[in-house]
């Protein structure tokens, strides 16, 4: 079978991809559906399992097939019938034993007949046990090359000698196992539904994987049980196919080209299957938080920019695993009130809402209500000579960085989210201290430090916004300030089309009171956190 590379997301573009993730590069951009991701640029990251010579020669036999197999310290096993052979071949596969021999009671032809090594051995990895994750997809994906030799074989005996090599070891499946177990206990599925126990894994590999530039990690323990948590796409695929199997969730790894070859899954909901890519929804594939832009979508969005190998675009693999056309209707949940109304009132009123300042009118022409000013941060007094010198390196970074984000094309939400992202870095670079200071105008912590803030920008901003789009409080608030910014005459005389208009102008004013919100509530913190890890080192 050729050679197929698993390239997985390298690249980021720093907050331009956290603003695009959220909102897309379009003028009107709130629809959640249109999310473009941003382009990613892809090194080789993985092979699939690869077959080593087969060597078969007939040697004189003195005394029976067991004396001339004894010397050896290889594990071995005699069989009769051909399912078993593969049975003890999967067996032995899935112990990940290196090196064993399994002596079949007649000619190896009916074993080994005409060429095919990886037909031979995908009767044996494809053996799902359902008492445990550690074979079928998860033991195909993790061995890296595979062959064998006959040194013996008459019409009624023949010696296969197995030689293996996995990129997972034994010690370290068990590991995967543990901690996978721990993992799951600690999500509290019992009594989730399967699209919230889905949901829950997919969060759970996105917040603790970090994507492995170095594109020397293909595993889950890599991911998973690892210090520094670095996989490519394989691990991400590995570890969510034993997650889901291990929480009772039918699913699949798949693989395919996705702008270069690529790994992801499928899950089964009510008779159907659809596709969950957590690579691509591990928004910045190396800090989290993550989207849910491949997250049980059907073949009409997924074809967009992904699509299967042979083996599962067949009849068979089509039939068995239905997966469907369109996406699969899920929502956030609504968050539970954490307490009661001490009291009922006596008479239930309608709730007094506030009002947006009313919009100027004009006769049924789109306008864009007025759009909440960047916040102002006090900046920390220092010396006069250190601060010309900041502010000159602040001036040139918002120079790049506002041509690297088109920021005069942009819309208004994203030129807010870029001047959030600039004040907040004009905050940090006045308060690091000289030393630090010297060492990020020369270069040496430049990366560190975008990174940094993109991590913490990601999880404490990037996240809550895209959930808001998400959910229902969006809806309200366009609704509430659409209703205000025009009078039943005006929005009974548009069309759809300028109806359609005015509610997503009216959408970014709720997008960026929102955002305003978030960003007062933790810009602070993230400063601060910032700070005290580059100040560190």
């Amino acid at each position: 079978m050729k050679r197929k590379l698993f390239r997985g997301i390298a690249v980021v573009v720093m907050l331009q991809f956290v603003c695009q993730s959220i909102l897309g590069a379009g003028e009107t951009d709130l629809s959640y559906d249109t999310v473009s991701i941003a382009a990613k640029t892809e090194e080789t990251d993985y092979f699939e399992p690869e077959a080593q010579k087969v060597n078969i020669k007939k040697r004189k036999l003195t005394g029976t097939v067991e004396t001339f197999m004894a010397s050896s310290a290889v594990a071995q096993s005699t069989v009769k019938t051909k399912s078993v052979f593969m049975k003890k071949l999967h067996n032995y596969m899935n112990a990940r034993k290196t090196r064993f021999t399994i002596i079949f009671k007649g000619n190896y032809r009916k074993i080994y007949n005409g060429g095919d090594i990886e037909k031979m051995f995908a009767q044996a990895w494809n053996i799902d046990d359902k008492k445990h994750s550690n074979d079928f997809d998860y033991l195909h994906w993790n061995i890296a090359t595979y062959g064998f030799s006959i040194n013996y074989y008459s019409n009624n005996k023949s010696v296969f000698s197995f030689k293996m090599k996995y990129r997972e070891s034994a010690s370290q499946l068990k590991k995967v196992n543990t901690k996978v177990k721990k993992a799951l206990a600690s999500l509290k599925l019992g009594k989730k539904s399967r699209v919230e126990k889905i949901r829950a894994i997919h969060n759970y590999i996105a917040n603790i994987v970090q994507y492995d530039r170095s594109l020397k990690n293909f595993t889950a323990y890599a991911g998973l049980v690892h210090s520094n948590h670095r996989t490519v796409c394989q691990g991400y695929a590995l570890l969510f196919y034993k997650m889901c199997t291990d929480a009772g969730i039918p699913c699949r790894i798949v693989t395919g080209w996705a702008g270069t070859p690529h790994a992801w899954n499928i899950v089964k909901l009510s008779g159907k299957w659809y596709y969950v890519d957590v690579t691509w929804d591990d928004t910045d594939n190396t800090y989290k938080p993550y989207t849910y832009d491949y997250f049980l979508i059907g073949s009409n969005k997924m074809n967009g920019n992904h699509s299967l190998d042979g083996d599962y675009r067949t009849t068979s693999f089509k039939k068995k695993y239905p997966i469907s056309a369109k996406d699969y209707k899920w929502s956030l949940p609504t968050p539970v009130p954490t307490k009661k109304p001490t009291a009922t009132p006596a008479t239930t009123k309608k709730p007094v809402i506030t009002k947006t300042p009313t919009v100027t009118k004009e006769p049924i022409i789109t306008k864009t209500p007025t759009v909440i000013k960047t916040p102002e941060i006090t900046k920390t007094p220092i010396a006069e000579s250190d601060d010309s010198a900041r502010k000159l390196y602040v001036d040139n970074t918002t120079i790049v960085l506002k041509d690297n984000w088109k920021y005069e094309n942009a819309t208004k939400k994203n030129q807010y989210i870029y001047d959030c992202y600039l004040a907040t870095l004009e905050k940090i670079v006045l308060q690091l201290t000289e030393e630090t200071f010297i060492k990020l105008k020369n270069g040496t912590l430049k990366n560190d430090l975008y990174f940094l803030m993109d991590s913490y920008w990601s999880e404490k901003l990037t996240l809550p916004a895209r959930e808001y789009l998400q959910g229902s409080e969006f809806t309200k608030d366009n609704e509430r300030i659409f209703q205000n910014a025009y009078t039943k005459t005006e929005i009974d005389k548009m069309t759809e089309e300028e109806k359609q208009k005015n509610m997503e102008t009216c959408g970014n004013v709720a997008f960026i009171e929102k955002y305003k919100t978030l960003y007062n509530q933790v810009v602070e913190e993230l400063i601060d956190t910032v700070i005290n890890i580059v100040e560190k080192g």
